[in-house]
C-alpha cells in the first residue's frame, strides 16, 4: 500500500513519468493588467505507514497511522486533526490594490481505507513521544479541510507586497476513511484598485506605509525564492508615485544600523559602531536612557517607547534603517512579555520580535519584521567588550585555513519511544532525517559535513515518515548511553572551527540534550576558528531565565560563536525542522524547491544573520501557514548577537589598498572594485569620509576632510598626522593602510 500514488492529472507534459519525475506540483502562471492566474497540477502523492490494526474501532487512535505527503509542499497541521499536504507560496501583488480570489477545481478521485495520522502541532521537542488526537475531528462525517485554497491578507516581506497562498489538493473524511484527491486546481487573483488613505502614509488594514514597497535600494533578493512571481518590476506600470519630502528633524540621524545600548555599555557600543562603519554600514548608537526613563517608566512603557523609537525611524520615506541591535540584558533593555499564542490561560512568552515589526500583532497574526534585529544580552561593559571582540575578530580576521570554509557539523537525535517507553524502530520525530537532508544538500555544494548523531534505540530502522534509515546513517549513530563520546566529538569539531554547527533535537537553557553539549562543556573549547551556531531546539537562546543560558555563555566565549540563532522558549518540532532547512537555504539555495521550476534560486544578499533568520521565518508561512503556532515561532526565535554579522559563505576574497599624498590630494589605489565596496578614511577614531568607489583609483582633496586638525594643510607645521584608510566589500577580507603626513 505504501509508496507513490498517481492522481491521473490532466495536462501533464508529454513523456511525463511519475516514477521518474516525481510528485512535485507543476505550476503555470499567466498575468494580465488586473489578473494573476495560477494553474496547479498535482501528479500524485506519497503514502507511508507504520504497522497498525486492520480496522479502526471507536477511540482506537493507533489505527490512524498513514502519512500522506507531496514532495516540495508543507502541511496543513492543526493540532490532533488529520495531517494533510498544503502547498504554500507567496504571490506578489502591487501596492494600492486589493486582491480577490476565485478557485476552480477539477474532478476528484476517491481513495478508500485511508487512516490518516493526526498532526502533532503542539508537541514540543521536549515531548516527542506524546500523541495529539482530536477525537471530535476524527468523529465527524465530513471532509477536511473545508476549503481547498486559502489566501492571507497582504503582507510585507523584504520590500515585496505579497499574499500567502495555500493550496490543499487532498481532503479527508475520517469516519469514511476516504481521501478526496484533486489533481487540477486553478486559482485566479483579481486586482482591484483601492483608494489610498492618510496622504499616502499607510494602506488600509494596518499594512506598512506604501512608500516602503517603492524603495528598492536595500532589497535582499533571496526572499524571491518563495514567490511565484519574484520579479521586482512586475507591476512597475501600476505603482503609485513615490512620495517626496524629508523626515522630521527630530528623527535624525538616520542610519542603516541602529544600536540601542544599556547604561554601562556605551564603550563597547561605540567600538561596534566604529567597526561597522569601517565595513561600510552606516551606524548610529543611542543610550536607552535617551528613549525612555529606565528608572521611572514601567517596563511596559519602556517597551512601548523603544518600539515607537525604532518604528518612527523606519517609517519615514526612503529611510535607510534595516537593522537594529538591543545591546544589553533585559534588566537594562526590557524584553516583552506576551500571551502565548493560541492559549487563553495566563501563559506568557518573552520576545523581542515586535521591536522589529511595523506594529504589534493582533490575535494570531504573523507579522514579518521590517527591520532585522538581534540582542547582545551583556550585563556589563566587560562582557559587552568580549562579544564585540568576537564579532570584530570573525569579520576582520577570518581563518587563513581554506578548509575551514568547507567544514560543517550536523547534530541530531534519533528518538524512539511511546508514552510507555516502548520502541518499534521508527523515529518519533524528524530530527535525524531533517539534518541528514541538510547534510546531503551541503555535500552536493562541496562541503565536508560531519555527523554527530545519537540514538536511544540500538536498532533504528525507519525515519518518522516511514522511509528506511540508510546503512551509513545507522553506522554513524552513537548510543545515547555513550553521550560523553558524542560530546567529545562536538567539542573537537568546535575546536577545529566549523563554518556552521547545526542542531535538531532536545535543548534547554543549559544546552543541547542529545547529542549533549552543555554549558559546563564549553570550558573545553579553545579555538582560534569561531563557529556559527544554528541551535534549533528548545530554550537554548533564553536570555530571560534568571541565569546565564547556553547562547549567552557561548556568545562571550573566546573561540565560541560570534552570534547564533536560537529560541527563548519551548518550540515545536515541525516548525523547527523547517526553520533549520531555511537557514541553510538562505545562503546555499536549493534545499527548498522554487516554483515555477524556472525560477532562479538566489541567496540572501550579504549573508547577514538577521536577514537569514527572517528568511527562515518567511519559510514558516509557506510551509505551515499563518496561525498561532507559526506566530509563536516568530516570537521566540532571535539572533543572539549581531544581526548584521556576515557569515562567510565561502573563503574571503582578497582586497588591497595603497594610499599616498601628493600636494593636497590623497591618491588611493585598489586592486579591484567589487560591487558594494566601501572605502573610508579615519583620523583618531573619527570617520572623515566614506565613499563607494566606481573604479580602482580615487583622488581625494584633503580640504574635504573637515575633521582634520586646523593646521593639517599648513606646509610650515611641525606635527605629523596619521590617517587610516579602510577598504571593505561583502565576501572580501578587509584591507587597510596607514599614511603619515
Amino acid at each position: 500500500m505504501a509508496g507513490l500514488k498517481t492522481l491521473n492529472a490532466q495536462g501533464l507534459p508529454d513523456g511525463f513519468d511519475l516514477d521518474h519525475h516525481g510528485e512535485k506540483p507543476i505550476i503555470t502562471m499567466t498575468t494580465t493588467a488586473d489578473t494573476i492566474r495560477l494553474a496547479f497540477t498535482f501528479p500524485g502523492f506519497r503514502l507511508s505507514h507504520a504497522p497498525g490494526k486492520k480496522k479502526a474501532r471507536p477511540g482506537d487512535r493507533s489505527a490512524f497511522h498513514n502519512e500522506v505527503g507531496i514532495a516540495g509542499t508543507g502541511f496543513l497541521s492543526e493540532s490532533g486533526k488529520p495531517l494533510l499536504p498544503s502547498f504554500g507560496r507567496f504571490v506578489q501583488i502591487p501596492p494600492g490594490h486589493h486582491p480577490l480570489i476565485q478557485v476552480k477545481k477539477g474532478p476528484f478521485r476517491r481513495r478508500r481505507n485511508m487512516r490518516i495520522r493526526p498532526a502533532q502541532e503542539n508537541v514540543t521537542d521536549q515531548q516527542a513521544w506524546e500523541v495529539e488526537f482530536d477525537d471530535a475531528a476524527y468523529g465527524k462525517d465530513q471532509f477536511y479541510p473545508e476549503e481547498l485554497v486559502t489566501m492571507s491578507a497582504p503582507l510585507f516581506m523584504d520590500g515585496y507586497r505579497v499574499v500567502c497562498l495555500h493550496v490543499r489538493p487532498l481532503q479527508y473524511n475520517p469516519v469514511r476513511e476516504m481521501l478526496r484527491c484533486y489533481s487540477n486546481i486553478e486559482v485566479t487573483i483579481k486586482l482591484r484598485k483601492e483608494e489610498l488613505i492618510g496622504d499616502f502614509e499607510e494602506a488600509a488594514g494596518g499594512e506598512v506605509p506604501l512608500w516602503t514597497y517603492l524603495d528598492r535600494s536595500r532589497n535582499l533578493e533571496g526572499f524571491g525564492n518563495f514567490l511565484y512571481n519574484p520579479g521586482r518590476k512586475a507591476f512597475d506600470d501600476r505603482l503609485p508615485p513615490t512620495p517626496v519630502g524629508k523626515p522630521p528633524r527630530d528623527l535624525y540621524p538616520l542610519a542603516e544600523f541602529l544600536i540601542i545600548h544599556g547604561p554601562d555599555l556605551a564603550k563597547p557600543a561605540r567600538r561596534l559602531q566604529a567597526w561597522k562603519q569601517k565595513l561600510g554600514l552606516e551606524t548610529t548608537i543611542v543610550p536607552v536612557g535617551a528613549i525612555c526613563d529606565t528608572d521611572r517608566d514601567s517596563r511596559t512603557d519602556q517597551v512601548r517607547q523603544i518600539k515607537s523609537y525604532i518604528r518612527a525611524r523606519r517609517r519615514v520615506p526612503r529611510s535607510p534603517l534595516r537593522y537594529a541591535l538591543l545591546f544589553g540584558d533585559i534588566d537594562t533593555i526590557p524584553t516583552e512579555e506576551r500571551q502565548r499564542p493560541g492559549t487563553t490561560a495566563p501563559l506568557f512568552d518573552t520576545t523581542d520580535h515586535y521591536y522589529f515589526t511595523h506594529r504589534d500583532a493582533q490575535g494570531d497574526e504573523c507579522l514579518m519584521p521590517w527591520v532585522a534585529g538581534g540582542r547582545i544580552p551583556a550585563p556589563t561593559e566587560k562582557e559587552g567588550n568580549a562579544v564585540v571582540d568576537q564579532i570584530i575578530r570573525y569579520e576582520m580576521d577570518p581563518p587563513q585555513d581554506t578548509e575551514y570554509y568547507r567544514r560543517m557539523t550536523v547534530a541530531a537525535y534519533f528518538e524512539d519511544r511511546d508514552r510507555k517507553g516502548r520502541q518499534d524502530g521508527r523515529a518519533d520525530k524528524s530530527y535525524l532525517k531533517t539534518m541528514e537532508s541538510v547534510r546531503t544538500h551541503m555535500v552536493s555544494h562541496g562541503f565536508d559535513v560531519h555527523r554527530v548523531y545519537v540514538t536511544n534505540n540500538r536498532q533504528p530502522t525507519r525515519y518518522a515518515d516511514g522511509t528506511p534509515v540508510p546503512l551509513k546513517v545507522r553506522e554513524a549513530l552513537i548510543d545515547k548511553r555513550d553521550g560523553a563520546v558524542a560530546t567529545k566529538r562536538l567539542v573537537d569539531r568546535i575546536n577545529a572551527g566549523q563554518l556552521i554547527m547545526g542542531h535538531r533535537g532536545h535543548g534547554d537553557q543549559g544546552g543541547w540534550r542529545n547529542p549533549p553539549l552543555k554549558t559546563q562543556d564549553l570550558v573545553r573549547i579553545s579555538s582560534s576558528n569561531p563557529s556559527i551556531f544554528f541551535s534549533i531546539n528548545c530554550r537554548t537562546g533564553s536570555f530571560d531565565g534568571g541565569r546565564v543560558s547556553f547562547a549567552e555563555e557561548i556568545l562571550a566565549l573566546d573561540g565560541g560563536a560570534p552570534s547564533l540563532i536560537a529560541a527563548t522558549e519551548l518550540s515545536g518540532a515541525w516548525r523547527n525542522d523547517s526553520m533549520i532547512k531555511a537557514l541553510f537555504d538562505a545562503i546555499w539555495p536549493g534545499l527548498i524547491p522554487t516554483y515555477p521550476v524556472t525560477t532562479i534560486r538566489l541567496p540572501v544578499k550579504y549573508y547577514r544573520m538577521g536577514d537569514i533568520m527572517n528568511y527562515a521565518k518567511a519559510y514558516l508561512l509557506v510551509a505551515h501557514g499563518l496561525n498561532a503556532n507559526t506566530q509563536k515561532h516568530f516570537e521566540i526565535y532571535h539572533v543572539v548577537g549581531d544581526p548584521t554579522l556576515q557569515i562567510w559563505g565561502h573563503p574571503p576574497l582578497a582586497l588591497r589598498v595603497r594610499a599616498r599624498i601628493i600636494a593636497d590630494i590623497m591618491v588611493v589605489n585598489m586592486n579591484t572594485c567589487p560591487q558594494d565596496g566601501v572605502l573610508s578614511v579615519w583620523y583618531e577614531g573619527d570617520c572623515l569620509l566614506t565613499v563607494k568607489p566606481s573604479g580602482t583609483r580615487l583622488a581625494i582633496p584633503l580640504r574635504i576632510l573637515d575633521a582634520l586638525p586646523p593646521d593639517a594643510q599648513d606646509p610650515k607645521r611641525r606635527a605629523t598626522y596619521k590617517l587610516s584608510v579602510f577598504f571593505s566589500a561583502p565576501g572580501h577580507r578587509l584591507a587597510t593602510t596607514e599614511l603619515w603626513f
